[in-house]
């Protein structure tokens, strides 16, 4: 629910920036937590994550409920307020948005599961979306994160479980700080396209590298390059492939579908994950990891053609104008 709240409270022109900001928010912690959570007991781990979840908890109660359920309630006023509160500017100022939130609100109707395959708009956003999520999961978005020391120990590369972490968590930050300004001056599209192109190029590198460790050139050189191919990967992919499917996800939805659509789309994502994960040692067994990686780059060529053929520019449109977009 987090990405539709922050794309229904920001405004037109900041919400691609600030929806492509969501991924930074959750990297940060997972860094603090890889980093220290080796070194202190579980007990201990799980008191310090405790304290930001009480820290939101108290904060969570002044949190403004979204300016479009609010109109979807009836509750102009309350509509009002928040978005006063929100922009930091005069009533008066904001009536014109509000309008604009009602012309898209008021064409609500109650909406039904089946609606996500039968009316158009809703199928072509459940379509690019899955594709989207499962060009990520197939190209390794998953898999790498979550084992990179095996990966690096196929390799010949030994590295220390804790540092590994830390590593990758500190990689993907890197990658994410750079989405926002993209984002921002390039739109969706051309980020995600690069993101997803540039992400196929390195897993390309990182296939060929690794194909020289198995024959037998584990020189410095190789190793190394297996290293910095594969960070270039996690960087080029945390860079638009990883946030901006989500940031997708908070507005390509209309009001009636909008919980039902980002719920399967998160369903999608995590399934796909926790499948790959737990099937990828009995994947790089089959094909060897070699292999594997060169199909998981011809996916992400794939995934590039079907950027520049089939996801829609949405940056700064308002959300009846991205429903126009979908249904045409």
């Amino acid at each position: 629910s987090t990405p539709i709240y922050v794309a229904e409270i920001a405004t037109n022109s900041d919400r691609a920036t600030v929806s492509s900001a969501f991924s930074l928010f959750m990297r940060v912690p997972l860094l603090v937590t890889f980093a220290i959570g080796p070194h202190i007991s579980y007990h201990a781990l799980i008191l310090m994550s405790c304290v930001p979840i009480v820290g939101f908890l108290l904060l969570y109660t002044k949190l403004p409920e979204s300016p479009h359920y609010s109109l979807m309630k009836n509750e102009d006023e309350e509509s009002i307020k928040t978005l006063v509160w929100l922009r930091q500017m005069p009533e008066s100022a904001v009536l014109d948005e509000v309008k604009a939130i009602k012309a898209t609100v008021t064409k609500k109707e109650k909406g039904h599961w089946k609606d996500l395959l039968t009316k158009k708009g809703n199928l072509k956003a459940i379509t690019i979306l899955f594709s989207l999520h499962t060009f990520y999961q197939l190209s390794g978005g998953s898999v790498v994160i979550m084992c990179a020391q095996t990966i690096f120990q196929k390799t010949g590369i030994s590295i220390r479980s804790d540092l590994c972490a830390v590593l990758i968590a500190a990689v993907m930050i890197a990658g994410t700080v750079v989405s926002p300004p993209l984002v921002r001056s390039w739109g969706y599209k051309k980020p995600l396209f690069v993101s997803v192109f540039g992400s196929a190029v390195s897993m390309g590198c990182f296939a060929y590298f690794n194909q020289q460790c198995e024959h037998g050139m584990k020189t410095a050189f190789v190793q190394w390059a297996v290293v910095l191919t594969l960070a270039a990967y996690i960087i080029i992919n945390a860079a638009g492939h990883s946030p901006i499917p989500w940031a997708l996800t908070g507005e390509f939805f209309p009001c009636s579908v909008k919980a039902m659509g980002s719920t399967l789309s998160t369903v999608i994502f995590c399934g796909e994950s926790f499948f790959l994960i737990n099937l990828f040692p009995q994947i790089t067994a089959f094909f060897g990891l070699p292999n594997t990686c060169w199909i998981a780059s011809v996916n992400l060529f794939l995934g590039s053609l079907f950027v520049a053929l089939c996801v829609p520019e949405t940056s700064g449109l308002s959300f009846l104008q991205i429903q126009e977009l979908l249904n045409k």
